[in-house]
């Protein structure tokens, strides 16, 4: 995604001031309101992940800022695949 150097940048933000960042960064091609929460989330975890947080508390902390029941759908779904390589710890 073109937002991930956004993300490493901003990463050090206070969450509120990350979410904000993004938005203004993300409407500038993608004013749909779930593009806009998922680029924010995405950003999130990567700042987490960069923080130091494992791959599962990335996961939990993003899924705790879910706003949209379109985008809690896809963490119920990625939850329940039968693949959960990506939230087991490392």
């Amino acid at each position: 995604m073109r937002i991930t150097p956004f993300a490493i940048w901003a990463h050090s933000l206070p969450k509120e001031d990350l979410f904000t960042a993004v938005k203004l960064q993300t409407m500038l091609t993608h004013t749909n309101e779930i593009a806009i929460e998922a680029s924010q989330l995405y950003c999130y975890a990567i700042s987490l992940l960069i923080k130091g947080h494992t791959s599962l508390e990335a996961f939990n902390m993003t899924k705790q800022e879910v706003r949209s029941p379109k985008i809690l759908e896809w963490f119920q779904k990625e939850i329940e695949a039968d693949d959960k390589s990506a939230l087991t710890p490392a």
